[in-house]
């Protein structure tokens, strides 16, 4: 886990391994170009309480083009509470309780959501952090979600909405 006094005071090098399954890359590895934070994070004393809204980052690549076309693209969506609830959940990533660079994947039903947060039992571990939570509408992945929390009963997730939506998009730019 990085948290944002690494981001802000020690340099370092961001290396990504897509497509890695089984210790074995499957495409070149890709260095991070920028690691954005919410703008109320981004200089803010380390005291600062990190709310489920601002939990998260995003590592822009420029214009991973090559590497999307390649891999698959996510799309955002913000979706309204009743849409969320009930619905199907999938989660993929690289948990820290199985092989070194393996992926695993999972999928259940959203227990319950809220306006910041989104509830689930859909198995993950340590090292998934940042996964997107999505789901799957006319074979195109949406995330709605972002994988931040384990629980005892149910693992959360900060959600997607219009503000959130909104940095991932003046992220892009």
């Amino acid at each position: 886990m990085v948290d944002r006094g690494m981001l802000r005071d020690v340099p370092f090098e961001l290396v990504l391994l897509p497509g890695e399954n089984d210790v074995r890359l499957t495409l070149e590895l890709v260095e991070g170009a920028e690691v954005l934070v919410p703008d109320r994070l981004g200089n803010a004393p380390m005291n600062t309480e990190v709310i489920p809204a601002d939990d998260l980052l995003d590592i822009n690549l420029g214009n991973p083009t090559q590497l999307g076309n390649t891999t698959g693209w996510f799309g955002l969506a913000v979706y309204s509470d009743a849409e969320i609830r009930g619905a199907g959940g999938n989660i993929s990533g690289y948990p820290g309780d199985k092989p070194s660079g393996t992926q695993w994947y999972d999928a259940r039903k959203i227990d319950s959501v809220n306006s910041r947060k989104v509830f689930y039992d859909i198995d993950t571990a340590g090292g998934q952090s940042g996964s997107a939570v999505y789901r799957i509408v006319n074979g195109n992945r949406y995330a709605f979600a972002v994988h931040a929390y384990g629980g005892a009963s149910t693992n959360s997730g900060t959600r997607i909405v219009t503000p959130v939506f909104n940095n991932f998009v003046a992220w892009k730019a």
